[in-house]
């Protein structure tokens, strides 16, 4: 399977940084956060990458400039997920959130779409089956529960 639409959820310091390596590889990326500050954040670390790339891992304006191109941004959780082939969620560390987040995603993410988490310590097997409908392919680990590291 071949990945080349991509949503990122979660515009913060782990979901910036998904959807900035993602773009810099080639990727389409759709950086998606439910608040417009959350999204200005992310412009904002992406602006810092684009700095950092070019000061200090030796990319190019044009390597940069391309990345840059290939992020887009919104608020609107059907349009960020209605092409994607993989989804990487990066929201806050809540089980309430989270299953908002996936919840909602399924129902306007196509039935090809692959879901990963970011999450350091929530449970995931349990709202991946109950809020997603799709099959987990990560089982939890973790007998923790969201936000109780184990």
């Amino acid at each position: 399977m071949t990945f080349s639409t991509i949503t990122t959820a979660g515009a913060g310091t782990m979901g910036s940084q998904v959807a900035w390596q993602m773009a810099f590889h080639g990727k389409r990326v759709t950086v998606y956060d439910a608040i417009p500050a959350g999204l200005e954040k992310g412009k904002a670390f992406h602006r810092q990458y684009a700095e950092h790339f070019v000061a200090e891992r030796g990319a190019t304006r044009a390597q940069v400039d391309e990345t840059v191109s290939r992020l887009t941004y919104t608020t609107d959780l059907a349009a960020a997920v209605s092409e994607a082939d993989l989804i990487s969620e990066s929201v806050p560390e809540s089980m309430a959130i989270k299953e908002s987040f996936w919840r909602e995603a399924s129902r306007h993410a196509p039935a090809r779409t692959v879901f990963t988490t970011n999450t350091s310590t929530c449970r995931r097997a349990r709202w991946r089956a109950s809020s997603t409908g799709r099959r987990s392919f990560s089982p939890s680990t973790s007998p923790s529960a969201c936000g109780t590291p184990t």
